[in-house]
């Protein structure tokens, strides 16, 4: 129901329990406001209670953000080390990224700091 013609800068869709994956992805990369306008997204989740993004929904999310994106939540999300290219791409231009319950390993982290050097 967002208007095609919204200039939405500010997303925050976490903890909505009845969103599902497909719906989030979908919109996140259909929608003229997000790809156009979108500096802020949180679309964390309780992973103990609703995993709303899967790692097959990151590998798609994750090709088609924004980079007018600043600040990036995704905590919650099934992210693993397969994710970490995009992921490092992407934390060139973010100035925040949330990443709790992601399934990274400490060379996964350290590798944001070697890329930031470079």
């Amino acid at each position: 129901m967002i208007s095609m013609s919204a200039e939405i800068t500010h997303l925050n869709l976490s903890q909505c329990t009845k969103l599902t994956g497909a719906e989030a992805i979908n919109f996140l990369t259909t929608h003229p406001t997000v790809n156009c306008f979108l500096v802020y997204l949180n679309i964390m989740s309780n992973s103990s209670q609703h995993w709303l993004l899967e790692e097959k929904d990151m590998d798609v999310l994750l090709l088609n953000l924004t980079f007018s994106l600043c600040s990036l939540n995704l905590g919650g999300a099934k992210i693993t080390s397969n994710h970490m290219p995009i992921l490092i791409q992407l934390s060139k231009h973010l100035d925040e990224l949330g990443l709790n319950f992601a399934n990274l390993t400490m060379e996964d982290i350290n590798s944001f700091f070697i890329a930031c050097r470079r």
